[in-house]
């Protein structure tokens, strides 16, 4: 099963990709590696987990900033 097909089943989307800050890489590759830093589940899960969001919320923030990567 090819990546697009198993996001498409699980029910998720892959967001349009968008250009790094001025100044920053997106990604750096090294070798067979690929190093992403600075990606966030954009503004709507700004605060702290158990002060303003739930577990539940959480997890899902964490996968929206897997997803912007």
């Amino acid at each position: 099963m090819d990546v697009e097909n198993k996001l498409k089943a699980m029910g998720l989307e892959l967001p349009a990709a968008g250009a790094p800050p001025p100044g920053r890489a997106g990604t750096v590759k090294i070798g067979h590696i690929l190093f992403v830093g600075g990606h966030t589940p954009g503004p709507a899960y700004r605060g702290k987990l158990g002060a303003g969001f739930t577990v539940e919320q959480g997890y899902d923030g964490a996968r929206q900033a897997c997803l912007n990567c």
